[in-house]
C-alpha cells in the first residue's frame, strides 16, 4: 500500500518541479492496479479468494482509484465463470460492507505506513534518475536494462520461495498431500470453435470494409514510423477503417523488426 502512496507523491512532485505544469490537474496521478494471476498458486487454490482480497485491500488502502480483482482459479487454468463472479463480490464486499472507500487515506498519519512511503519514494527516484542516464526508457529496453531488472527479480524470488524465507501458504508451508490440491474442480476450456467463429467475422469484416482507404492509413502509419512522429494518430485513424490489430502490428513489424530477448542470468 505504501508504493502507491508514494507513487502518487512522486508524481505530483515531478509534474511540479521537473515539466513545471502549472494546471494543478495534471498533478494528479489516476492508479489502476489489480491482483495478477502470477501471484496464485494451485496448492489449495481456494486459499487465493483471501490472497486476491488481500491485494485489493492494500489497494485501497494505498490510494488506487480503480482496481481489479483476479479469479481465485487463476492459479492453474482460465478463470471459470463463479470463480470471475466471486472476483467481482470481493471489490463489492469491501466497497460496500467495510466502508474503506469512505476515506480518502485511511493511514494518514501513520508513523510503520508514512516511513514506508518516503523510503519507497526515495529510492525510486533515484532509480529513475539511474534510468535517465541510459538515455530514459527507451534506452534503457534497447540496452536490455529493463529486461534484466525483471528476469534477475523473477530468480530472487523464486530462490526465496525456494529457500522457505518467502512462505507461501499451502505450496511451501502449510502444504497438504499433491492429490488433494485440485480434486474434481471443474477447469474451463474455451470452445474449440471460437477460433473458426472469430476468423469468420474477419473475413466479414474484410469484405465489407474499404481497402483503398484501410491500404492509405496502413501507408500512413508506416510513412510516420520512417519520420519518427506520433503514432497515435496514425493507428487510431487505421483502426477506424477497420483494418486489424495484425495488420497494424505487421507494418510495425515490418519496420523495427521483433524483440529478441537475451538471457542475463
Amino acid at each position: 500500500m505504501a508504493k502507491y502512496r508514494a507513487a502518487r507523491r512522486l508524481y505530483a512532485t515531478t509534474m511540479k518541479q521537473r515539466f513545471a505544469a502549472q494546471n494543478p490537474k495534471s498533478h494528479l496521478f489516476r492508479i489502476f492496479t489489480g491482483s495478477c494471476g502470477s501471484t496464485l498458486v494451485p496448492q489449495q487454490p481456494i486459499n487465493n479468494i483471501v490472497r486476491v482480497a488481500m491485494h485489493a485491500l492494500m489497494g485501497i488502502l494505498g490510494g488506487n482509484q480503480a482496481i481489479h480483482t483476479a479469479c481465485w482459479d487463476e492459479g492453474y487454468a482460465i478463470p471459470s465463470e463463479d470463480s470471475a463472479t466471486t472476483a467481482l463480490r470481493t471489490q463489492q464486499i469491501l466497497a460496500h460492507e467495510c466502508g474503506l472507500a469512505n476515506t480518502i487515506d485511511p493511514l494518514a498519519g501513520s508513523y510503520y505506513v508514512e516511513s514506508l512511503t518516503n523510503e519507497i519514494e526515495k529510492r525510486t527516484g533515484a532509480y529513475l534518475e539511474k534510468i535517465d542516464a541510459m538515455g530514459g526508457m527507451l534506452g534503457a529496453i534497447e540496452n536490455g536494462f529493463v529486461f534484466k531488472e525483471i528476469q534477475e527479480s523473477s530468480v530472487r524470488f523464486q530462490k526465496r520461495v525456494d529457500s522457505g524465507e518467502r512462505v507461501i501458504v499451502g505450496l511451501n508451508k502449510f502444504a497438504m498431500p499433491a492429490d488433494s490440491d485440485l480434486g474434481d474442480r471443474e477447469i474451463f476450456e474455451i470452445d474449440a470453435g471460437v477460433e473458426a467463429t472469430q476468423k469468420q467475422k474477419i473475413a466479414q469484416i474484410k469484405s465489407q470494409r474499404n481497402s483503398d482507404d484501410v491500404r492509405k492509413r496502413l501507408a500512413d502509419l508506416e510513412l510516420d514510423i520512417d519520420e519518427g512522429k506520433n503514432l497515435m494518430p496514425a493507428i487510431l485513424a487505421a483502426v477506424k477503417s477497420y483494418a486489424s490489430i495484425g495488420e497494424i502490428c505487421g507494418i510495425m513489424r515490418q519496420k523495427w523488426g521483433e524483440f529478441q530477448a537475451s538471457t542475463y542470468i
